[in-house]
């Protein structure tokens, strides 16, 4: 006996959830899993940020190591914007929450999004 998967439909379908920007204005959007490797690449570039972090903080850090941690920001700003999709072509709602919003609170947002939606499973 075997039996059938079909992952195109569990991925494909996002979890829909309401948001309210730093404006107090409210929006409708799907989150959408992220893949493994997708998830592995941040792993790896939020360690290396902080240890970047950590540089700058303690003002180490060389030119190279600034334009490094612009990089890996400019890399979660593509990730968390390809997990969020708002209604408009041009994703333009989750755009602009990513640039006014803290990463701290972006992270805070994917983690309740994802315990809401396995307590409702």
């Amino acid at each position: 006996m075997s039996i059938s998967i079909s992952t195109k439909e569990l991925v494909k379908k996002g979890i829909e959830f309401e948001i309210e920007d730093l404006s107090g204005n409210k929006h409708v959007w799907e989150y959408r899993t992220p893949g493994a490797g997708l998830m592995l690449e941040l792993s790896r570039a939020s360690r290396k940020s902080a240890e970047l972090e950590a540089k700058l903080a303690k003002g180490e850090a060389s030119d190279k190591d600034r334009k490094e941690q612009e990089q890996l920001l400019e890399l979660a700003f593509d990730f968390y914007g390809s997990i969020f999709k708002d209604q408009t072509k041009d994703n333009s709602e989750v755009k602009q929450w990513l640039r006014e919003t803290p990463m701290d609170l972006i992270s805070l947002v994917v983690e309740e999004v994802q315990k809401q939606s396995e307590s409702k499973s």
